[in-house]
């Protein structure tokens, strides 16, 4: 299937324009191309991002970690609860390099209203101010904040979701393995990867098939890459998911991937683990779509699938008769 016109014509004018690319960019290049590429609301932004839902309300905190504070933009639904609501931990996009919980304002304010829970997504710090394990360390302490702060805004931290997108991806599987084998901390119940980083080693055919691919391509992925981590890093199971050393105790996931993406077979490679590893998980590959194609519903029809395709497995996965995903210590 192709990808849809308006998004195609999206693609061509971005690769017309260098300034919108972190290729060739030097580190000092950086901070600017953040600015150029931040979300600004306005009409002809929203025709392409969405809208924040109604049914949400948005607000924003910090998290105190240790050195630092991170900002959280959280989304809660508007409806008075009886019970505490599921928290779901979210991790933009961007290649560890730009990004911001703003490029998400439509799927997470409507993932929190359909699922009824609170999202916060989590401002965590990027490269190459702060390469590698930085981001990573970051979501492990950021997903234990929400854990330990989650009662006070009526949160139940036995139902908490780690989810991501791209880069994010692979940030929300590593926290769904780093707490898998800990008592201290509770594991999450359920994992959403989003054409998830897993496996930054091999290079799977899509890598090949979609090398020029629009809004991601090898070569803007390569450059992300070398602005985080070290080509030695790169085997690192907090890069690379899919080499850790044991998946068996890890969350159930749900993952989607695009079809024009060069990382759609990483993630097609780690449902795979997961189910060699004896893990629930559904993997979905969305015809007609590239990388980063939930955040753009207004390019994509597709968007609202698979929107709907994680509210349904969320409300199986998060419904309070379940049992929790065991920790093991």
């Amino acid at each position: 299937m192709r990808i849809p016109r308006r998004a195609r014509l999206m693609a061509r004018i971005q690769q017309l324009s260098t300034k919108s690319s972190v290729v060739g960019k030097s580190p000092a290049q950086i901070p600017a191309l953040r600015e150029r590429l931040a979300i600004e609301p306005n009409w002809a932004t929203k025709l392409v991002v969405g809208e924040l839902s109604r049914d949400v309300f948005v607000d924003e905190l910090y998290a105190e970690l240790p050195g630092r504070q991170l900002r959280i933009r959280r989304y809660t639904p508007i409806v008075p609860t009886q019970a505490p609501r599921p928290v779901i931990v979210d991790f933009h996009g961007g290649g560890y390099v730009i990004g911001q919980p703003e490029l998400k304002d439509w799927f997470n304010s409507q993932l929190a209203h359909r699922t009824d829970a609170i999202v916060v997504s989590v401002d965590y710090r990027l490269a190459p101010e702060h390469p590698f394990p930085a981001a990573y360390d970051d979501a492990i302490e950021s997903y234990r904040w929400v854990v330990q702060n989650a009662r006070g805004w009526d949160g139940d931290p036995e139902r908490i979701v780690v989810m991501g997108d791209s880069a994010g991806g692979s940030l929300a599987a590593g926290v769904a393995i780093a707490t898998s084998h800990q008592l201290a901390v509770p594991a999450p119940r359920a994992q959403v990867l989003l054409y998830p980083a897993t496996d930054l080693e091999t290079e799977y055919p899509s890598a090949i098939e979609q090398a020029t691919a629009p809004f991601l391509s090898v070569e803007e992925s390569d450059a992300y890459l070398d602005l985080y981590c070290s080509r030695a890093d790169r085997s690192n199971s907090s890069i690379s998911p899919i080499n850790a050393a044991d998946l068996s105790y890890v969350a159930p996931a749900v993952i989607v991937t695009a079809e024009y993406d060069p990382l759609r077979d990483q993630g097609v490679a780690y449902g795979a683990a997961l189910t060699a590893a004896g893990v629930r998980n559904r993997t979905t590959t969305y015809p007609g779509t590239a990388h980063g194609f939930i955040s753009t519903p207004g390019l994509y029809p597709a968007a609202i699938h698979a929107l709907r395709e994680i509210v349904d497995e969320l409300t199986d996965l998060l419904a309070p008769e379940e049992n929790p995903v065991p920790s093991h210590g």
